[in-house]
Formats: C-alpha cells, sequence, structure tokens
C-alpha cells in the first residue's frame, strides 16, 4: 500500500520531509503546529466528472480529505467544471505535450497523435517558441502533487522551476487560452501556500498563455506575483482571498451541524480554521539556498535540459 500511496508525490521533496520528521524530538509530531504538514503525503483519485480528490495520510495511520486546489477555486469564483468540454480536452492534450518535453521523455506516439489536431498543434508549437529562450529555468517538477493540511488544499501543480539567475523558484502554468481567469491566480496561490509547508517559497508565479488559433499567434506571460513591491501586495491579496474562502467554507459547513450531535465535527472545522490561519499568515522560514542547491542535484533521473 505504501507504494501505491508514494505514487506521483516528488520523491526529494518527500525525503525532505522525512529528514524533516526524524530530526524533531523522539520522532514524534505535534499535530496542533503546522508540523502537521511534514506528515502527509498525497492520496488521489477522480469522481465521474473527473475532479481530483485528495486525501492525505498523517504519520499517525489517520487520513484527512483536503479540497482540490482546482475546484476550490472554480467553486469559490461560481464557476462549474467543465471538465469533458472540447476546450478542456484541448487543453489536456497541450499539457500532456509540455510535460512530456519538460520531463525529456518524447514519447512519439502520443506525440504524433496529439499533435494531429491542429489547434493542440498551434499551443504546443507557442509553448516551444516561449521554453526556447528560457535558458536561466530549470525544471524542478511537472504535474507535481502539493499539500497544506493545515490549509485542508492540495494539487497538483504544471511546473514549478528554479531560476539560477535570480536563485529562486518559480510557477509557470500554461493556459490554452487569451483569457486571464481570477480562479486561475488563485489556484496559483494555493500552490504556492502548499509549497511553503515544505520550505519552497515561490517567487514568482506566471501564466503562460498560449492562445488558440483563432485567438492569437503569440504566447503572452501574465505575471501573478513577483518580488517587486507590486507583486509582493498581490500575493498578499490571494491570501487573504483564500482564507476569506476557507472562513466561507466552514461557516457554511457549520450551519448544517447539530451542536449536539456533531460536536466532534464542529472541533474538526474549528481546528482547521485556527490551523489554516496559522499557516497562511505565519510563513515558515525558506529552506537554506544549501538545501535547495540539495534537492536540484540529488535527483536521480534529471529531468532533460533540451529546448523545443
Amino acid at each position: 500500500m505504501g507504494e501505491a500511496i508514494m505514487r506521483g508525490i516528488h520523491p526529494y521533496l518527500d525525503q525532505w520531509r522525512r529528514s524533516q520528521i526524524a530530526q524533531l524530538p523522539g520522532g514524534m509530531i505535534d499535530y496542533s503546529t503546522t508540523q502537521r504538514n511534514l506528515a502527509v503525503v498525497g492520496i488521489e483519485n477522480k469522481d465521474e466528472e473527473g475532479c481530483r480528490i485528495y486525501k492525505a495520510l498523517l504519520e499517525s495511520g489517520d487520513i484527512v480529505k483536503l479540497d482540490s486546489a482546482s475546484t476550490f477555486a472554480k467553486r469559490w469564483k461560481g464557476n462549474s467544471y467543465f471538465g469533458h468540454s472540447d476546450a478542456a480536452r484541448i487543453g489536456t492534450d497541450v499539457h500532456t505535450l509540455i510535460e512530456n518535453k519538460l520531463a525529456g521523455t518524447d514519447d512519439e506516439y502520443i506525440y504524433v497523435k496529439l499533435m494531429q489536431d491542429e489547434q493542440v498543434k498551434h499551443c504546443f508549437s507557442l509553448f516551444c517558441d516561449w521554453w526556447s529562450g528560457c535558458y536561466d529555468l530549470e525544471v524542478f517538477g511537472t504535474e507535481m502533487a502539493v499539500w497544506s493540511v493545515t490549509c485542508g488544499l492540495a494539487g497538483r501543480l504544471d511546473g514549478l522551476f528554479w531560476n539560477s539567475k535570480l536563485s529562486q523558484f518559480e510557477l509557470v502554468d500554461p493556459k490554452t487560452t487569451s483569457f486571464v481567469s481570477e480562479q486561475y491566480r488563485l489556484q496559483q496561490a494555493i500552490y504556492a501556500v502548499c509549497l511553503e509547508s515544505v520550505g519552497i517559497h515561490v517567487r514568482k508565479a506566471t501564466l503562460l498563455m498560449l492562445p488558440k488559433p483563432n485567438q492569437g499567434d503569440d504566447w503572452h506571460e501574465e505575471v501573478l506575483w513577483d518580488t517587486t513591491e507590486r507583486g509582493l501586495f498581490r500575493f498578499a491579496n490571494l491570501r487573504m482571498a483564500i482564507w476569506s474562502m476557507i472562513q466561507t467554507q466552514c461557516s457554511l459547513e457549520l450551519e448544517k451541524l447539530d451542536p449536539v450531535k456533531n460536536a466532534s465535527s464542529i472541533a474538526s472545522i474549528a481546528e482547521r480554521l485556527t490551523l489554516a490561519s496559522g499557516s497562511l499568515f505565519s510563513v515558515p522560514p525558506a529552506l537554506p539556498n544549501d538545501t535547495q542547491r540539495l534537492l536540484l542535484q540529488s535527483r536521480v533521473n534529471p529531468l532533460s535540459d533540451s529546448r523545443c
């Protein structure tokens, strides 16, 4: 069961997580603090609509349900999930091609099959054009599961990169559209908060817009936040938005519960609010640069650095 649970978890983040657990007094974890984030690996499947469902397995053996970052963001922006639409299919196919390219697998069968669609081909070609000039970016993880048990959120980010010139981690999320949705911003902020729980601070997040043929012929970078004063202000606002959404969700759940019959559930919701507040407003320090470099250099199977 353990091997199945570990599938999809970035091995070097989990290795670091386990080393941190080993350093705790007696190997014990204080589940009332953000140390809880160290004691979890992801379990995921999909519901009938194709939305990912996440749970967390704690070192204690307890299983905790986590909200999907994408579904959470869409729900609170009043949007429905359109997992079976043609636009969603195009986006999925382009993301598959991008993931294979960044991972250096370049599966010829998948490439030939997916590139038969002119819209997929157009969007992927725009990505290749962008990637060919990104010499300062080194791939750290693609389709990488991240989580924050204290916030009750988890997700699978598209691309985490190390900028060797600026010595910082950056998120890049390709979107096969020319429209920047607010839910995209929230989703990336959730990923960044999840990464903070393991000491990785995202200094820049970008939406890479890859419009379809009828929307344009050029890629465009939409910077969500960075280290400028304006960028930090934007990220702070996104953190507040996440906190507000968690509060709203918890309030709606509390309204459905009977104070006498559901005392344990009410206590769990109250605990989530307390832990989420700590995670969002008491940010843990970033990993030392030496540790970040070790994470990057310790890959058993380094990702390809080839350009399109």
